[in-house]
Formats: C-alpha cells, structure tokens, sequence
C-alpha cells in the first residue's frame, strides 16, 4: 500500500492520504460486517437441515449473504473483474515500525511521511521514489546485517541477530532461554520484529553451540 500510494502520487501529482486508526490494523466496521457474513453463512452451510445450501464460489456467497442480511447490501466482484497488471513487488521496500503508525500522507513532491495519530506532527518520514529505492532523513543506522546484538524488550534482554537495518531501527532475530542456565535457543517460531536503535543496548559475540540439542552460550558475557 506505501509503495502503490506513492506511484499514485506520483502519476495524478496530487497527494493520498491513508488512514488505519483500529488497534492492530484490521477491527474497523467493514472487517465487523465481513466477519459477520462469514458467520452466518458458515452456520447456514453447517446445519443438519436437507436444505442446507452449498457453498463452492464467491458467487454461491454472495447469493447466500444477499438472503441472510437483506440490510446489507452486498455487491459480487468476480476474478474477470478484477484488473491485474503487470506485479511490480520487488519495488516496494518494507517501511520499518510500519506496525506502529496509523497514518500516512504520499505526496508527488516530497517524501511520505508518516503518522502515530492523528494529532502527533510527523515523527518519521521515509522517501520512496519509484524505484522503491528508501533513504531515512535519521542518521545512519549503528549496525549492519550479520552483527549480534543484545537487545532490551518489555524490560527483558535478547540476544539476536541483525536481519535488516534502516534508518532509526533495526530488525533483529531473537534467541529464548532454554532449560539450561546460560544457554539459549532458537524459538520453534521466529520472533523477528524492529527494534528502535535505543533499545538496542550494544554489540555481543556470536554464540556457541553447547551439546546436541540446539543451545548455544554466550562466551563472556552475563546470563541476562
């Protein structure tokens, strides 16, 4: 979406304005009135009566929830309706701490800037010219792709990895505690989220394997 309201910018040289206030990005009322005609016709489709209906396409749905909630208008958008130009996907860059923002403004003459609310100025302002290239108007950044580093998360420390860096954050791969102590180990889920440079607190030493069974210890440093 950042990328593609830039080109828009971009092409009708006016600005786009993007609002996403509810918590998390996805509550507001269209995803209450989706999850509600998903409901309805899931328990439609999974009653006992002989006269269930079937459910195979998005046609057999719109059909289905057009009954179901006759107050709801209900408006059928098939596969041929729906324009697909050439993808251009490896252009867009990932916009760092894009979780934490709420809003954003892209405009054709200058960078996109983005929002925590609505009554904060702009706190970060990322450029994304066409060829989905990023520049961050903060200095650059301390670490680099590969580096260890220990990093401070809800008043506890991580050690990690750095996977990506730019401008005032970093993205790094954490380790959890294993049994052990002194030892760490890779969560069976990747827990790899960005960091601001201020709770990344300094540069560590690789781990080393201990034992057969996935830990790893820091030499020389303290347990955390």
């Amino acid at each position: 979406m950042t990328y593609y309201l830039k080109k828009l910018a971009n092409k009708f040289h006016k600005s786009f304005q993007w609002k996403y206030f509810a918590t998390s990005h996805g509550k507001g009322v269209v995803d209450g009135i989706g999850g509600r005609a998903k409901s309805v016709v899931r328990s439609s489709v999974m009653s006992k009566r002989s006269s269930a209906p079937v459910v195979q396409n998005a046609r057999d749905f719109y059909k289905l929830v057009s009954k179901l909630m006759p107050s709801t208008k209900v408006i059928l958008i098939e596969n041929k309706d729906i324009p697909r130009p050439a993808a251009d996907w490896g252009n867009a860059e990932a916009v760092p701490g894009i979780k934490k923002y709420h809003g954003m403004v892209a405009h054709s003459d200058e960078a996109t800037k983005f929002y925590f609310n609505a009554y904060d100025p702009v706190t970060v302002v990322i450029d994304q010219p066409e060829r989905g290239t990023m520049s961050d108007h903060d200095n650059s950044p301390k670490y680099k792709i590969g580096d260890w580093v220990l990093v401070r998360y809800d008043s506890h420390r991580y050690p990690g990895e750095v996977t990506a860096a730019a401008g005032s954050e970093v993205q790094v791969s954490t380790m959890e505690k294993a049994d052990a102590s002194n030892t760490w180990k890779w969560p069976s889920n990747e827990d790899k989220i960005f960091y601001s440079l201020k709770d990344v607190i300094h540069i560590i030493s690789p781990p080393v394997c201990v034992g057969s069974r996935g830990q790893f210890k820091f030499i020389g440093e303290d347990c955390w």
